[in-house]
């Protein structure tokens, strides 16, 4: 194989578990702080070599006595693993009666308080700034050493010893904020364990990954004269291994995670074609003899994707050129088993372009076409919304990919399930049906006759039930965005350490409750940003909150409110907020005598 094959062949197996299909923007990413052991030190090259950004490396047995005052703290996160034999020193079982149940178990809590301690000290950073964090977990062994055919979920068993310690590990890393466990067991798993993994030819207590030391060493000894009787081959040749995949693998994983935890190219709407995509053939006019023939396999995998994605807050639509009445009775008969037509959010199945249905589908539910990606198994259909929507991302070209690009690409996962979250669905079709509402009323009828009510939560640490949803919205939310700035977990925390606060707002009306739906970042008597969900727009929202926020201000007795509003090429239905509010602008900054209490529009309650 030559070698620009074998660079393929390593980015293939790399990126198996991260497709990038749906990814637009770049990362941006200039500085990684790398913790640990051999796991994360050696990616270091990787990160700089193939996506050239610097790295500073504390090794992790430094720890314990470095300052951390002495570095600069502009990292965009930090890479943390824990090496095995400083959890599990090999001394430590060597001399044990290996089949002491209770000598195992001592073991293992020992195991325990290694790994906190070991956080404790490299998560400094995390702890006292926010920094973003990921940690690695161990990698289990391929095989019980004691023997396949003995007992499986003891601790006498390695198998199960260390998916304990990662259980515990993730535990730990769970109880922090801004902190995500980065799963290399399961990473190994794809890439194959036989191919990554030393465990069949190094002890349990390395847990690492295959290296050329034995070769190397084995070099050096022949250069001193001593030859063994059959010369140690390099293991990539001897084992067939792909320890460069592994490394590509965990930068991949780590950079596809600081994608989803900073919600870069997001997606809000996955919609869906029916015929020959969501099942086989055309059921409306030649269905098979069999119904499971034509769901069966690739096209259950896609239904139940689409259920994953629902479950994560993205919404799923119809869009099919097709005909209602033909398609109904056989969803009926077969597909309502796996899939309701409730769990989507917009049917659009007729004979309009695709293009239009989606840009109907964009209008309907406020969202951007740049939130949208469309599958769709004809290539005309694909090229036609490519061209007339090129904001929209398309996929479908590949048969066998959907599922993986569905589930896997960070633009499509989450770092945490709200609850505005799980009822993404319901709120979005009660927003299409209030917006049905709107049409028969004048506009004062319509506000009164949604009973809105909003209520609102300080925040003002990490911990905060809200923290996760007000970080959430200010970095997803585009249209409605006072500056269209991005704000780091990092960059929250410190305007609460400023005694700065984070306010969250929610909202209901007889309808339904929308959950968390505006936040704001206040320090001092000054909004720094303030954003709003798309889906109460109109509804006089933004000046409850505002209302809201002077009040809180004057508490802390301030006379005067001032904010900015800075024009992005998306925050159009922002411009006006600040004037509508009953600001002035002077010299840049919107500013407001709040000494005297701005009334709720009469048509909007508190909870």
């Amino acid at each position: 194989m030559t070698v620009e094959n074998q660079i393929l062949e390593i980015g293939r197996h790399a990126e198996f578990r991260t497709p990038t299909s749906l990814s637009v923007s770049e990362n941006n990413i200039e500085k990684i702080l790398i913790v640990g052991s051999c796991i994360s030190i050696l990616t270091r090259g990787v990160f700089e070599t193939i996506f050239n950004i610097k790295c500073q490396e504390i090794h992790i047995n430094a720890i314990d006595d470095f300052d951390f005052a002495t570095i600069d703290s502009d990292f965009d996160f930090q890479l943390t693993s824990i090496p095995m034999d400083s959890v599990l020193p090999r001394h430590s079982y060597h001399f044990d009666d290996l089949n002491d149940e209770e000598r195992a178990t001592q073991r293992f809590r020992s195991s325990c308080d290694n790994i906190r301690r070991l956080l404790e000290s490299s998560l400094t950073l995390n702890k006292k700034l926010g920094l973003l964090t990921f940690v690695c977990n161990f990698m289990v062994p391929a095989q019980n050493p004691q023997g396949r055919l003995l007992p499986r979920y003891t601790f006498r068993n390695s198998v199960y010893f260390i998916e304990q310690l990662n259980e515990f590990l993730a535990s730990e890393i769970e109880a922090r904020s801004n902190c995500y466990v980065i799963d290399v067991d399961a990473i190994t798993a794809s890439l194959g364990k036989s191919l990554v993994q030393d465990d069949s030819i190094w002890g349990i207590a390395h847990g690492g990954v295959f290296t050329e030391l034995d070769f190397e060493i084995a070099q050096t000894l022949a250069q001193r004269g001593h030859t063994r009787i059959e010369q140690v081959p390099p293991v990539k040749s001897a084992l067939q291994a792909i320890p460069s995949s592994f490394w590509l693998a965990i930068c991949n994983e780590t950079l596809s995670a600081y994608r989803t935890v900073k919600n870069i190219d997001q997606v809000k709407v996955v919609a869906i074609d029916l015929d020959d995509t969501l099942w086989r053939g055309i059921a409306a006019e030649n269905p098979m003899d069999d119904p499971m023939e034509m769901i069966e396999g690739v096209p259950l995998g896609i239904v139940e994707a689409l259920l994953f994605l629902k479950s994560r807050g993205i919404a799923i639509a119809i869009v099919s050129k097709n005909d209602y009445e033909k398609v109904k009775p056989f969803w009926d008969a077969t597909m309502r088993w796996f899939i309701r037509l409730e769990e989507f959010v917009a049917i659009k199945i007729n004979w309009n372009s695709k293009a239009d249905n989606i840009r109907e589908l964009a209008h309907e539910l406020n969202v951007g076409l740049d939130s949208i990606v469309f599958i769709d198994d004809n290539p005309r259909e694909r090229e036609e919304v490519k061209l007339c929507l090129p904001q929209v991302r398309v996929i479908g070209s590949d048969y066998y990919d959907v599922r993986r690009t569905l589930l896997w690409s960070s633009e499509t996962q989450v770092a945490t399930i709200t609850a505005e979250s799980a009822r993404k669905t319901e709120m979005l079709k009660s927003n299409i049906e209030r917006e049905q509402l709107r049409q028969t009323m004048s506009r004062d009828e319509f506000l009164s006759s949604l009973e809105l009510k909003i209520s609102c939560q300080k925040v003002i640490d990490a911990n905060n039930s809200s923290m996760s949803r007000l970080v959430e919205l200010i970095n997803k939310t585009n249209q409605f965005n006072t500056t269209g700035v991005r704000w780091s977990f990092e960059e929250v925390t410190a305007i609460f350490d400023s005694g700065g606060m984070g306010i969250t707002f929610n909202a209901q009306d007889r309808l339904t409750n929308y959950g968390i739906i505006s936040a704001a970042l206040i320090k001092g008597n000054h909004i720094e940003i303030f954003v709003m969900s798309c889906r109460v727009i109109g509804l006089d929202v933004e000046i409850a909150a505002l209302s809201t926020i002077e009040e809180l201000v004057r508490q802390k007795g301030f006379s005067t409110l001032t904010a900015v509003f800075a024009p992005t090429d998306r925050n159009i239905l922002a411009a006006s907020l600040y004037e509508r509010a009953g600001f002035s602008h002077v010299d840049g900054v919107w500013s407001k005598d709040i000494s005297i209490r701005s009334p709720l529009p009469t048509h909007i309650s508190y909870l």
